[in-house]
């Protein structure tokens, strides 16, 4: 038996994704005094405030159709659960790290992060195939973040 997730609530978890990220990444940028860690934060915020945009699009195109998404009961629980308790970590808790001082803490929190949206994005387009292309090109960003990322803690 398939559960509806209204699209409203998919697309709110996005959302706080997006807006955790960007939030990490605009901290990060201001506390770090390394020049190559602080190019990449506010390239990121950026992209992160546009996945962010387009999230707030689909979400208001979705609501406009009044359609709820449906998955099974498990993939309704493992998304909400990926999202809220893996995805979203404490905004105060993430401004912490990324300003805490402890810059390899903090990139292997960003490493976590986008390697948690990128499952998250990738399991819910198999729900949203009309969204497909869309959550392919977002996941490709947070590829190439976590890519990045993993380059500046070698």
């Amino acid at each position: 038996m398939a559960t509806a997730l209204g699209g409203n609530e998919v697309f709110e978890m996005a959302m706080g994704m997006e807006r955790v990220g960007k939030d990490f990444y605009e901290a990060l940028a201001l506390a770090c005094d390394n020049a190559q860690v602080t190019a990449f934060c506010t390239f990121a915020a950026r992209e992160e405030a546009r996945h962010l945009a387009t999230f707030t699009q689909m979400r208001d195109r979705w609501a406009g159709a009044a359609r709820p998404i449906h998955v099974t009961p498990e993939a309704a629980e493992a998304l909400t659960g990926l999202a809220k308790g893996r995805i979203q970590p404490d905004p105060v808790a993430v401004h912490k790290v990324a300003i805490g001082g402890n810059l390899k803490g903090a990139i292997h929190l960003a490493m976590q992060m986008e390697q948690d949206a990128i499952n998250f994005y990738q399991a819910l387009s198999v729900h949203l195939p009309d969204s497909a292309k869309v959550l392919e090109g977002i996941v490709s960003e947070e590829k190439n973040h976590l890519s990045r990322l993993r380059a500046m803690v070698v």
